[in-house]
This record gives C-alpha cells, structure tokens and sequence, in this order.
C-alpha cells in the first residue's frame, strides 16, 4: 500500500484532493496482500522481456485467469485492467459492445451512486454513456425506490449501474442481489 501511496503521492494535483486515485485499491487490499509487488525479481520485469524469461509470469496469470473463471463461470478473464479505473472502462465497453451485438446499442443510461469519487462518472462518459446519478440513504446505502424511478423514466435506455462495491465510504449495499436483478430485469 505504501508504494501505491508513493505512485498516488507522484499525480501532479488529482492525488491531492479529497479522495486520492488508487484509494480503491488501497481500502480492498490487506498490507501481505500487497507485499509481492515489492519484490525483487517480481514487481520490476521490464515490459519488453522477451518471451522466454517472463514463462512464469505468464504461467501465473494463467493460473489466475483459470481460477477466476472457474468461481465466476465467465467465459474468459482479462488480467489487463489493473486499476478501478481501468476495469471501469473495461467493464463499461464490454457491457456496451454485449448490447451493439444484440441489437440494443442505443441503451446508453449508466446509473452511479451520488457517493461516486470521479472517475466512475467520468469512465462513463469516456464510454459515450449519459450518467444518471442516484442517491442514497440516511446509512449510505442506494435508495432503491430511486433507481425504480429511474429505471421507469429511462425505460429501454438502461445500459448499467456503476457500484463501487464497497462504496467509495466504505459501505458494502445492503440490497445488492436486489439491485442487481432490477437492473437485470431492465436489460442492463
């Protein structure tokens, strides 16, 4: 976490306000958890290696990328997207090209949490979506009857929701598996 501090603490400006990028990979990640990219040998491989002196690297992400499908029952996995912000964007131009090929390109709603940090609503314009903010509780949870309401005024235009999960304050949604059949249910 310190050296991902340390790359944050590099950002010239977007770092130092009040939510700083890589907080959500610092609040989801134990400290052991951490430990292997400060490795010798292991967090320094140039990007440029050839192929030969990077097979356990790649045998590693292999295993992980198999594990992962096996939990998740995916078709495939991308190891790629190796920030929030990078998987935003992966995941939105996946959701995005899953609706072009059936025929449903013109669903470009996004719904996210007003207690968002930036790049959530920012990923989605990037991704040619229109955000459409929804609010939460007393207790930081979604309110559900709100993305209904939305659901309702958008009907057919619902593309995803965006939910940091745990949330950007630390909440992890009480009525998740609900939410997400809402959004299931619309086509999103």
């Amino acid at each position: 976490m310190r050296y991902i501090h340390k790359l944050c603490d590099k950002d010239l400006g977007l770092a130092h306000g009040m939510i700083p990028l890589g907080s959500c990979t610092m609040k989801l990640n134990s400290a052991i958890v951490m430990a292997p990219i400060t490795f010798e040998g292991f967090a320094n491989i140039h990007p440029f290696a050839p192929r030969d002196q990077i097979e356990g690297y790649m045998q590693m992400i292999k295993e992980l990328e198999d594990m992962l499908i096996a939990i998740t029952h995916y078709d495939t996995i991308s190891i790629q997207p190796n920030s929030g912000a990078n998987g935003e964007f992966a995941g939105l131009m996946a959701i995005k090209k899953y609706h072009e090929s059936i025929g449903e390109g013109h669903r470009n709603i996004c719904l996210i949490p007003m207690s968002a940090h930036g790049t959530n609503p920012a990923t989605a314009v990037m991704c040619g979506m229109k955000v459409v903010a929804v609010n939460c509780d007393e207790n930081g949870n979604l309110d559900v009857e709100e993305i209904k309401t939305l659901i309702a005024k958008h009907k057919g235009n619902i593309s995803s929701a965006m939910i940091t999960y745990p949330s950007t304050h630390g909440v992890f949604e009480a009525r998740i598996k609900e939410i997400c059949e809402i959004i299931h249910e619309e086509g999103g």
